[in-house]
């Protein structure tokens, strides 16, 4: 499953201090059209670089550098 928009705001912390992502309406979006591709929504700072070009694929791995910069920026205190 993609998310294909991971970023602070889309990360619920629950009263027993858990994580949970919320907000899938970009990968929503994207997966329900038929047979026309169509290019999420996306967050400067977060997005890989493959949502700002029309002629690459997403998958898990965009979802991965979304994470890898949330977690730069949560632990390193940095602008990603």
């Amino acid at each position: 499953m993609l998310h294909l928009d991971i970023k602070p705001a889309n990360i619920f912390i629950t009263d027993d201090n858990r994580a949970v992502m919320i907000d899938f309406g970009a990968a929503h979006e994207v997966l329900s059209k038929e047979g026309n591709f169509i290019r999420p929504m996306y967050t400067p700072g977060f997005a890989a670089p493959e949502m700002y070009r029309r002629d690459s694929s997403m998958g898990p791995w965009t979802d991965i550098y979304a994470d890898w910069c949330l977690h730069l920026r949560h632990h390193a205190r940095l602008s990603p």
